[in-house]
């Protein structure tokens, strides 16, 4: 494990910060006449001394140990300055680290002993910044404060960490059954002694009550407590009966703080937002639910450290209910238990037995008390359940041990081994004041192992007879607690080395440790529940299920990544993919496995922060009609690149959201791309129509081969850097499922030569690759994506090239690429494009040397400021009539294939600003001349023939003109379409040198608004016609895939199912989140699941499902796409799921 495991991207600034720092330094010596030279001889700057007493501290090693409840002061004296402090902290207390007084933007993060970041506060500016953490295990934890992006100040900041004990409300449930005359106790003002600490930053003595399940219990009567932060809000609960009336005050406002009222079911009941500091007023007359109420003290961004809020609670019991035949409750039956309805009160209950009781009316909570011997085991089991019961287990001293808390009517089970000897309590409880009087709950006692004493026989009851269920086979020296969580999108390294990216699907592992030495045999039925609360680890916990089958895996005593059923398995839903979270995995919750210690089942959480990575890619892609002499196989791919881009969306560091992937029409290819230099003609072809394109630009433009057409697979553009855009590239769609083939790793591995990867020495991932929406491991022995022409099923994300692109596209810590400028008025360019080739050498007796071909320019008009290339390998010259060269622009085009061959050629294609006066266009290396284009006297012509005017063209079509050159210059031409009256156009065909071309209108974007525009050009000049008036063509519909769930997945009962697509129209471009619609299609009807991209649903009852995405554009026009799910519980592929009649 490193000694300073400060997240990567934050490395990368401390070095560039570190390297601007040397070049400071060096500035007076490279530079002698610059402002920052140094001083003169005998002036000696002085150096400021850092007062920082605990230097060095700057990783976890020289971490000074120091007491907690203490102030103290230090200073980040550089950019590369983090300061480490150690303290110990007992299990079970509340601990707050803070940093205060901040001259500057610092940041603070905790780590726990085994250096897992367990909470993090990176507030703007000078704002204090705090972390709140339960301890669930005690030990060394660590603060480490630091500059953000490398802030530093020679003035001291201060820091703390307080630790308290968290009160623990006394188990005694007084209930208030119905009498004639109801008496109000008053109950004294609710006091609590003072957080024991040397400087408070908030003297609260109620935190942690963050939440609605942390809520501090209260009494009616007056209390003082304070809002300490921008996000505090502060909870409460006391005990309300049916027909009370509840009223709250908030009284002395130092802020503008809002009161809030719950019922017990979490309802709100009432609000007062006054404004200002006026006082707020909340209440609820005669209440119809009784249980724990809350009251809320929040505010929108207001707080005061220093002067408390006054918070008023009065309870008022209702009126006795006169003699009259109408009963206020419903009878309850004879319960023979009661009354226990207490610890103190608790009923007499014996080992090996069922006992009934009632919960009537709903204040009603039962305790049971039996005797137990240190080291024995306790199982409790509650069933029958005819409402929403809870079961708990005290420990003699009146200590809250364990608790079941399964949803509904699901049975309750308890297994707990006694640490000490004397009478422990169950208590069944109502879940928010449900109850029935009529209809009993069982409960099950069974005390096994050591016995003390003779068991007492007891006679027979009229209680049902039930089986005991077996228990399980105990492990000698099992103990069960968390080892690792893994959190991973693709890649992933031990320890991690990415933060997850917001929006994208994610997966939790989590790998649990049995205690038990290597060798012994796996532990069956270990299952594990994962808990997401927030960053702070409060909130309302969401409970996740794994998705192994039967939700169990049987635990080895060590876990290998490499086995998916070596770990328990989450998909976090879609909502929790963003912002921060605490992770909470709790391993054998129901103690259905026997254990020696059952109080480390909690004992690791983990807090994860999603980064947005803000990086967009757009992908228009074009199939190719390939027809070349001779040619005997495919000619056309297949519909399924339509979601090719899917393995691109898994593989690399972006949301998958952030993908556009689209079909701009097609062409024709007729020459061999195995033959001379085709292949290359065909990536400048593809290049010319990039730079032609302005009907939805992208940063990239694919042309798709049919099947194995291409000898080298594919061929990319090698960019120079991971923020260029706009580039080309082709590859094949190689026959064969999508894992057997290669055409989905093609896309991605030429995209990546377009953002300058070229192929490295073949290589391993090194690291833990993950397929998320497949559920897939992928072994560290596979191969990365840019290794040279493998199938994908040996093909996937590798660690160095993910983190290349992460860090670069990480926009919280580098620059992002720069913003297209645009213009008001349109500006002259001209696209030049061609091939260069480097052939250096003697071949049977013959000279070879770097040769060139520039293509026929064309004069174009844009509004967007477009920068011109860099490079010196190749050079542009535009020359004036007199020879005076009026610009230059050099470039180095380099390309590469998918295998291992090579090309002495590689074709260029930029769209370049057109100097006023250029009648010579000289293309070269060094000073050589390779090629040129020059004016001629006269401007080429051309006059579209059809369509120009008022047509309504549907399917095939042919578009013709006429053309003339008075040069007699060949001509060659390019033909555009706009669906929007000359708005934007997409290129049809380029280089063309026919005087029609046909086309099928069904590939383009429909509208009544078509136009078509030939641009002819001699080679030097060019001149353009466009449609005398426009055209119709009819609306086509959108095109929608369904990335997620995949096709036959399987999922379990209690799982969330994640929902994945998008959706493109060819008139409106990429469809609104809100017109994604996503459905549960079944004989009866549909039900609409929810809208957008991405979202969660479920669980979904049993059988099978088919989830249908629909879309409609804004003309009306809707597509849909399908899949079929299986709900149900299998055992490895065996699936048990009700018989259920799909539609297709």
């Amino acid at each position: 494990m490193s000694p300073h495991p400060v997240s990567a991207p934050r490395v990368v600034v401390a070095f560039l910060l570190s390297l601007l720092g040397v070049l400071l330094v060096a500035w007076p010596v490279l530079w002698p006449g610059s402002i920052l030279a140094a001083p003169a001889v005998g002036h000696v700057a002085a150096v400021a001394k850092c007062p920082d007493a605990y230097e060095p501290n700057n990783d976890f090693y020289h971490a000074p140990q120091l007491d907690v409840n203490t102030s103290y002061s230090a200073a980040i004296c550089d950019s590369s300055d983090v300061d480490y402090y150690a303290f110990f902290v007992d299990s079970g207390y509340h601990l707050r680290a803070a940093i205060y007084s901040l001259p500057t933007d610092f940041d603070l993060d905790l780590f726990d002993s085994n250096y897992t970041l367990v909470g993090s506060s990176n507030n703007a500016g000078t704002e204090d910044d705090v972390v709140n953490y339960d301890v669930w295990k005690g030990g060394l934890f660590y603060m480490a404060v630091h500059g953000k992006k490398g802030e530093f100040s020679d003035t001291i900041y201060k820091f703390i960490l307080e630790t308290w004990y968290p009160a623990t409300a006394t188990p005694t449930f007084t209930t208030v059954p119905p009498s004639p005359t109801p008496t109000a106790t008053p109950t004294a003002t609710d006091t609590r002694t003072p957080t024991p600490t040397t400087t408070l930053l908030c003297p609260d003595g109620y935190e942690y009550n963050n939440t609605f399940d942390t809520a501090r219990e209260i009494g009616p009567g007056d209390l003082l407590s304070y809002i300490c932060e921008p996000t505090d809000l502060d909870w409460y609960q006391f005990r309300v009966e049916f027909g009370d009336t509840v009223e709250a005050w908030l009284l002395n406002l130092p802020k503008d703080y809002d009161l809030f009222l719950y019922d017990a079911g979490a309802n709100e009941q009432a609000r007062s937002q006054t404004g200002g500091l006026a006082d707020e007023y909340v209440a609820a007359v005669d209440v119809k639910v009784a249980g724990y109420w809350r009251v809320l003290v929040g505010t929108a961004g207001d707080f005061s450290r220093t002067q408390p809020y006054k918070l008023r609670l009065r309870i008022t019991h209702g009126v006795a209910p006169t003699p009259t035949p109408t009963q206020t409750l419903p009878p309850c039956n004879s319960d023979p238990s009661e009354p226990n309805d207490s610890f103190a009160a608790a009923r007499l209950i014996y080992s090996g037995g069922w006992t009934q009781g009632y919960i009537c009316p709903s204040s009603d909570v039962d305790f049971f008390r039996f005797a137990v011997a240190a080291g024995q085991m306790i199982r409790l089991e509650l069933a029958s359940l005819p409402a929403d019961y809870d079961l708990f287990l005290w420990s003699p001293a009146g200590v809250e041990v364990e608790h079941s808390w399964r949803s509904g009517l699901l049975d309750e089970l308890i297994v707990y081994r006694a640490l000490v000897s004397g009478e422990y309590r169950a208590e069944v409880r109502p879940v928010y004041g449900q109850w029935h009087g009529t209809d009993p709950y069982d409960l099950r006692l069974d005390v096994y192992g050591e016995t003390p004493t003779p068991t007492r026989t007891r006679a027979a009851t009229l209680t049902p007879t039930r089986t005991l269920t077996p228990s399980p086979t105990m492990f000698p020296g099992l103990d069960l607690t968390i080892q690792y969580i893994e959190v991973n999108q693709a890649i992933q390294t031990n320890p991690p080395m990415f933060d997850p990216i917001w929006g994208k699907p994610t997966v939790v592992r989590v790998y649990v440790s049995t205690g038990l030495p290597p060798g012994s045999p796996c532990v069956p039925g270990v299952w594990v529940r994962l808990d997401v609360l927030d960053q702070y680890g409060g909130g309302t916990p969401r409970y996740l299920f794994p998705y192994n089958p039967g939700g169990v895996i049987c635990a080895p005593a060590t876990p290998d990544w490499h086995n998916l059923n070596d770990s328990l398995n989450f998909d976090l839903p879609a909502d929790l993919l963003q912002g921060a979270w605490t992770l909470l995995p709790v391993v054998n919750l129901d103690h259905s496995v026997i254990e020696s210690n059952y109080d480390n089942n909690r004992n690791m959480a983990q807090l994860i922060r999603f980064r947005p990575i803000a990086k967009r890619i757009s992908i228009a892609y074009v199939p190719i009609h390939y027809t070349p002499e001779g040619y005997t196989g495919p000619q056309d791919p297949t519909s399924r690149i339509i979601d090719a881009v899917s393995y691109l969306k898994a593989t690399w560091p972006v949301r998958p959201d952030y993908v556009r992937y689209w079909p701009v029409g097609g062409f024709t290819w007729t020459k061999n791309v195995n033959s001379d230099d085709n292949d290359v003609e065909l990536l400048e072809y593809i290049t010319r129509m990039q730079e032609n394109m302005t009907s939805f630009p992208a940063d990239h433009l694919y042309g798709w081969l049919p099947d194995s057409a291409f000898g080298g697979n594919g061929l990319g553009w090698l960019g120079s850097s991971l923020t260029n855009f706009r580039h080309a590239a082709f590859g094949n769609d190689t026959y064969g499922s999508p894992t057997n083939s290669r055409y989905r790793r093609t896309l991605s591995h030429e995209l990546q030569h377009n953002y300058g990867f070229d192929h490295p020495q073949c290589t391993t991932l090194n690291g833990r690759g993950f397929d998320v929406l497949g559920r897939q491991v992928k072994s560290d022995t596979m191969l990365a994506v840019m290794c040279a022409g493998q199938p994908e099923y040996v093909a996937w994300a590798d660690r160095d090239s993910y983190n290349r692109m992460y860090s670069v596209w990480d926009t919280g810590f580098l620059l992002e690429e720069s913003a297209r400028v645009t213009s008001a008025a349109p500006l002259p360019y001209v696209i030049a494009s061609g091939l260069v080739c480097n052939r250096q050498g003697v071949i049977s007796g013959a000279t070879l040397a770097v040769s060139g071909e520039l293509s026929p320019l064309e004069q174009v008009q844009r509004y967007e400021v477009i920068p011109p290339p860099t490079g010196s390998a190749y050079c542009l010259d535009f020359h004036a009539a007199g020879g005076a060269v009026l610009q230059t622009v050099c470039f180095d085009p380099v390309v590469s294939r998918d295998s291992l061959t090579t090309s002495d050629c590689a074709p260029f294609g930029y769209t370049l600003p057109w100097p006023a006066g250029t009648v010579r266009a000289v293309l070269r290396a060094g000073t050589t001349t390779l090629d040129e284009r020059t004016l001629s006297a006269h401007l080429p012509s051309v006059r579209i023939l059809s369509p120009n005017a008022g047509e309504t063209w549907d399917g095939r079509q042919t578009i013709t003109w006429l053309a003339s050159d008075a040069d007699s210059d060949p001509l060659t031409f390019t033909v555009l379409y706009s669906r929007d009256n000359g708005s934007t156009w997409l290129p049809l065909a380029v280089e063309l040198d026919a005087r029609s071309l046909a086309v099928d209108t069904t590939k383009l974007g429909g509208g009544t608004s078509c136009l078509i525009q030939v641009r002819a050009s001699d080679g030097f000049s060019s001149t353009e016609d466009t449609s005398d008036a426009p055209f119709s063509v009819p609306n086509r519909p959108p095109l929608v895939t369904i990335d997620s769930p995949r096709d036959e997945m399987w999922f379990r009962p209690v799982e969330t199912i994640n929902l994945m697509g998008q959706a493109w129209d060819p008139e409106d471009g990429a469809i609104a989140e809100d017109d994604l619609v996503w459905y549960l299609s079944t004989y009866s009807g549909s039900t609409t699941l929810g809208h957008g991209s991405l979202l969660s649903v479920g669980p979904l009852p049993e059988g099978d499902h088919l989830i249908v995405l629909d879309v409609m554009d804004s003309s009306g026009t809707e597509a849909i796409d399908s899949v079929t799910i299986h709900v149900g519980e299998r055992v490895a592929n065996a699936l048990c799921v009700p018989l259920v009649v799909k539609r297709r």
